[in-house]
C-alpha cells in the first residue's frame, strides 16, 4: 500500500471509530423513562424513583416525575402533602405560559424545586472513564413554577439555574428569571469536562428563588458523550505526518546520492 492509499484509509477508520465512539451515551436512564413506580408522583422512596439517579437529600428533597402532558393537567401527587396534586403553571390550567404538552425527548421530565432547602441533589456515578480525556455532558432544560403555592404568600416573578457537577468540577447555566405563573422554553446545553478519576459523580442541583415562592427547573434528555478528535483534525495530523516523512525521504535520498 502506497502512503496515500495508507492516509486514505487511516481517516476513514479513525472517523468511523470516533463516531462509533461519540455515540455512547455513558449515563444510564438519561431521559427517565425507568422510574420505581411510574410517573406523576414527588421523588421520593415511597412513591416514585427514577432508575440509575441516587438522591443525595431525600427526606428534605422536593421534585417529581412527570408524563408528557400531565404536568399542567392531572398532575403529580405531591411529597409532602400525599392528598395535594402538584402541578406546573401552564395552559391546561390556566396560563397560556407556552409550557408544552412534551419535553424535548418526548417522554417523561423531572421537575425539581429551585428554592435550597428542597432542591434534590440528583447524582449518578459514572464510570470507566479514561482519566485525562474530555466528556460532554449535554442535556435539555427549562424553567417553571408550581402551581400547588399561589395565593398572596406564593405569588410573583422567580428565578432558576442549573448547577451541573462533573467530579470535584462544576458549571451553571444562565440565570432565568420569569414572570408570575410563567415558562422559560426547553433550551439544550452541553458543557464539556476533563476526567481526572476512573470514576466520577454526575451531579444536577438547581439554584433559584426568591425563598418561599415556587421555583422549579425542569431536566431531560441526559447524555455524556467521550470527546472524539473531529475527522478534519485526524486528517491534518496524518497529513502532517506525512509531510514530515516526505520529508526525511528526501533528505536520505540526497545523502545517498551525495
Amino acid at each position: 500500500m502506497n502512503f496515500g492509499s495508507f492516509v486514505g484509509a487511516a481517516v476513514l477508520a479513525i472517523a468511523i471509530a470516533g463516531s462509533a465512539s461519540a455515540a455512547t451515551n455513558l449515563v444510564v436512564n438519561g431521559d427517565f423513562e425507568s422510574t420505581t413506580n411510574g410517573a406523576d408522583k414527588g421523588l421520593r422512596g415511597e412513591l416514585t424513583m427514577v432508575t440509575g439517579w441516587t438522591l443525595q437529600n431525600p427526606n428534605s428533597a422536593y421534585g417529581f416525575v412527570y408524563a408528557a402532558g400531565s404536568a399542567d393537567t392531572t398532575g403529580a401527587i405531591d411529597p409532602e402533602r400525599l392528598d395535594t396534586v402538584a402541578q406546573l403553571w401552564g395552559p391546561g390550567n390556566g396560563t397560556n405560559n407556552g409550557l408544552v404538552n412534551v419535553s424535548p425527548t418526548g417522554g417523561n421530565f423531572l421537575a425539581i424545586d429551585a428554592d435550597p432547602p428542597y432542591a434534590p441533589h440528583l447524582t449518578q456515578d459514572l464510570t470507566g472513564l479514561t482519566v485525562g480525556k474530555s466528556y460532554d455532558v449535554s442535556f435539555y432544560w427549562a424553567a417553571a413554577q408550581f402551581r400547588v403555592y399561589d395565593g398572596a404568600e406564593w405569588h410573583g416573578a422567580t428565578n432558576e439555574q442549573l448547577t451541573v457537577g462533573f467530579g470535584n468540577q462544576s458549571q451553571s447555566t444562565a440565570v432565568v428569571n420569569i414572570d408570575s405563573h410563567g415558562f422559560a422554553p426547553w433550551a439544550q446545553v452541553t458543557f464539556r469536562f476533563v476526567a481526572d478519576s476512573a470514576t466520577q459523580t454526575l451531579s444536577f442541583l438547581a439554584n433559584g428563588g426568591p425563598g418561599g415562592l415556587p421555583p422549579a427547573v425542569l431536566l431531560d434528555g441526559v447524555s455524556v458523550n467521550a470527546v472524539v478528535p473531529e475527522p478534519q483534525t485526524w486528517a491534518m495530523l496524518i497529513a502532517g505526518f506525512g509531510l514530515v516523512g516526505a520529508t526525511a525521504r528526501r533528505r536520505r535520498a540526497k545523502a545517498v546520492a551525495a
